[in-house]
């Protein structure tokens, strides 16, 4: 993340240049939400290879009196659609928040608690940036195929571990079909 969020256009191509597995600095300074307007991570365009897990949730935003100025359990009020969001859709909600500084320290701690159990109850898996970036690489490994029986194979590819597994769902006229995919050799699903 770059420091105060700053960067422009050319920011994640340079960044995808230079290496770099992830970033997160798509957010606001000045509130909460979605910049890049998902939960999903994704490849910036210009990049080939890196991810970014865009910034939902930061301190600083929700409390300092000059961006949103609200008192902590308004706060975490705020806050609580994206994590409701991300539990029914899937995807992330990433959170910046400073327990360290060079000036007094900012005394959020009630209010982090408060994120951290909203989020506990939803049974959320607490990821680094790292982590969290090698689980969207693992599921975008995945590969589908239509097989002649009209059922589905599924490849889950070579992903990277120890990130949790995938679970793949298909919607069917008769109901819904899912399987956990941890098998190197992949699943197939019926259609039917």
């Amino acid at each position: 993340r770059m420091h105060w969020l700053y960067f422009d256009a050319e920011s994640p191509a340079h960044l995808d240049v230079a290496g770099f597995s992830y970033d997160s600095t798509c957010g606001y300074n000045e509130t909460v939400g979605y910049r890049a307007g998902t939960a999903q991570a994704f490849t910036p365009p210009g990049c080939a290879s890196l991810l970014e897990l865009p910034l939902h949730v930061m301190d600083t935003a929700l409390f300092y009196p000059d961006r949103l100025g609200l008192a902590q359990d308004e706060g975490v009020a705020r806050c609580l659609p994206m994590v409701s969001r991300a539990a029914q859709e899937g995807g992330t909600v990433v959170v910046n928040w400073h327990d360290r500084s060079l000036v007094p320290e900012r005394l959020w701690t009630r209010a982090y608690d408060a994120l951290l159990s909203e989020l506990d109850g939803h049974q959320p898996w607490y990821a680094t940036a790292r982590d969290a970036a090698a689980w969207f690489r693992k599921r975008r490994g995945v590969s589908f195929a239509r097989r002649a029986d009209d059922s589905i194979s599924v490849d889950p590819g070579a992903g990277e571990d120890p990130v949790p597994g995938l679970l793949v769902a298909v919607d069917t006229p008769s109901g819904r079909a899912s399987s956990d995919l941890t098998s190197a050799h992949g699943i197939g699903i019926s259609l039917s």
